[in-house]
């Protein structure tokens, strides 16, 4: 229950990873407003950070959801 419990350590610890995926990056790093698309291929626009959780807005909807800093995602150019 604890394995992804301290982001800010996992988020270092995967600086360190052998794999970067070129036009890819942690939602963590993204600026305020950036584009960037899912794994399943919904648009969102990185919000704003709660305690824990990034906040993103799916453009075609308007609905609000809550991703992890760890999730890795594809960059969209603006």
């Amino acid at each position: 229950a604890t394995a992804n419990g301290e982001t800010a350590l996992l988020l270092v610890l995967r600086n360190y990873d052998t794999q970067k995926r070129e036009g890819y990056a942690f939602v963590a790093h993204l600026p305020i407003g950036a584009l960037f698309e899912s794994q399943k291929g919904r648009i969102f626009q990185r919000g704003k950070k709660r305690r824990i959780r990034i906040e993103c807005v799916e453009l075609a909807t308007g609905h609000i959801y809550s991703f992890s800093a760890l999730t890795e995602v594809k960059l969209l150019d603006q």
